[in-house]
């Protein structure tokens, strides 16, 4: 358990709150024509979860209810909003490239 809070301080919030912020920064960039950073995210998203693969179930375990269920209903969206992500960067590649 102290091993999965310890990765949970150092690894996985930090993670978090930088995406957080790249992806409010590619938003606006975004909105200004510039899709650059919104390519980008991409490669931070399976960067993310490969840092949630660390944390063990144990780690849920200890979330009050109402954190775990908000966390899995976040988690689903993400993976749904990551696919489309994927899919739409991947089909701007021609099959030649």
């Amino acid at each position: 358990m102290d091993i999965d809070e310890k990765l949970w301080d150092e690894k996985v919030k930090p993670n978090f709150l930088r995406m957080r912020q790249s992806a409010q920064i590619a938003i606006d960039k975004a909105k200004q024509g510039d899709l650059s950073a919104i390519r980008s995210l991409a490669a931070d998203f399976k960067g993310l979860s490969k840092s949630m693969d660390g944390i063990r179930e144990s780690f849920m375990d200890t979330l009050d209810p109402h954190t775990k269920k908000t966390y899995f209903s976040l988690l689903k969206r993400n993976r749904v909003t990551t696919g489309n992500i994927v899919d739409t960067i991947i089909s701007w590649w021609k099959d030649d490239e």
